[in-house]
């Protein structure tokens, strides 16, 4: 991730699944599918992050892996349904730089689960040949670390692309943990036996936990971090999913991020280009300070 050196600060994007719920045709079980089926609507999502200023974008990628792919009736479809999303994205993103989404399994592996390390691995490696041809790999709302260590190594197995880990992490009396019972000072410890680029953390319960966390982070380790919060705790309003924190009310929080060492910052679930021209806004203003 040698561009890192290029400027102080970076923009993500923002969340894809919300996006792409308001803009696909028809109900769809399978968001990744989508790269097949209604590419046009995948590149709109690119345009309008690179738009409101997104100098990275994220491939549609988020749950094409082989297993997860298998509940649709699309394991055989792995490598293309990955390699188009790349090919999508370039085409939106001109320029600017793409990264590959890898998510979780989305179940739980051996001595918990039924799938073991070695299905996990290679449902990866499949999802990891059809990204090849992005800048780096984000492993993205890890909540396993076990399971990150497997993307991980399964991405390393077919290239030697830069690699980020985001893990999402829960408040508790004790402090901030995953559902595994990880903490933060676990995923520091272990990440830094990786080959990896950038560490961070997405998803979770909002900006202001997410920036408790990579305050946490600073304190642990040199590495770029990297801060992609939902914009809130979902809310059922009037049979409407509403995400509480908007743009406005973000807008506070992002200088701090960028002041604690967050080289990074886009948004997860319910974050939109609105959120992202707020932070570009910030990121600007970081930027040309400098």
């Amino acid at each position: 991730m040698h561009f890192l050196n290029k400027q102080k600060v970076w923009v993500f994007d923002g969340a894809m699944g919300t996006m792409l719920q308001n803009l696909a045709c028809g109900n769809f079980n399978c968001p990744d599918e989508l790269n097949l089926s209604q590419p046009d609507v995948v590149l709109k999502v690119h345009q309008e992050y690179i738009k409101a200023g997104s100098d990275i974008i994220q491939t549609n990628t988020f749950g094409a892996n082989y297993l997860r792919l298998k509940r649709f009736n699309l394991e055989n479809k792995t490598y293309e349904i990955n390699a188009r999303a790349v090919e999508i994205a370039r085409n939106a993103a001109g320029g600017k730089i793409v990264a590959g989404s890898i998510g979780p399994l989305g179940e739980l592996m051996e001595p918990y689960g039924e799938i073991t390390k070695e299905e996990a691995f290679q449902s990866f490696v499949e999802q990891a040949k059809g990204l090849s041809e992005v800048d780096f790999i984000n492993i993205e709302t890890v909540q396993s670390l076990d399971e990150a260590e497997i993307i991980f190594k399964a991405v390393r197995s077919v290239n030697k692309l830069p690699i980020s880990v985001t893990v999402t992490f829960q408040k508790t009396t004790r402090g901030y943990f995953t559902i595994m019972g990880e903490s933060i000072i676990d995923f520091i410890n272990r990440a830094t036996s990786w080959d990896i680029h950038a560490v961070g953390t997405n998803c979770g319960e909002g900006f202001k936990q997410s920036l408790e966390i990579v305050c946490e982070m600073r304190e642990l380790t040199k590495l770029p971090l990297i801060a992609k919060p939902n914009a809130g705790i979902p809310e059922l309003k009037d049979g409407n999913i509403i995400y509480p924190e908007t743009p406005d009310l973000i807008e506070p929080l992002i200088e701090k991020f960028f002041n604690n060492c967050v080289k990074i910052m886009g948004g997860c679930c319910g974050t939109n280009p609105e959120h992202i021209r707020i932070i570009k806004k910030i990121a600007n203003k970081i930027n040309y300070d400098g």
